[in-house]
């Protein structure tokens, strides 16, 4: 995952990504870029158990990290 946001990063499609670090316990940090007025969908997660609008949100948000297309 680590070398995907950076990888992406420096293709500027997706928001920065600047460090990751390798906290106690082995598990993994990473400091991006804040995008202040935007929405985080923790705790919102119920709301999609409808598998109709699931599948649309994952469908979504793939073509929104795809780099197909772009020049």
């Amino acid at each position: 995952m680590k070398e995907i946001d950076f990888q992406l990063t420096a293709q500027d499609v997706r928001y920065p990504v600047y460090e990751y670090m390798e906290l106690d316990g082995g598990k993994w940090a990473k400091f991006e870029q804040f995008l202040a007025g935007k929405t985080n969908f923790q705790g919102l997660q119920d709301q999609f158990k409808d598998p109709v609008v699931y599948e649309e949100i994952v469908r979504h948000i793939a073509r929104l990290h795809s780099a197909e297309g772009m020049e």
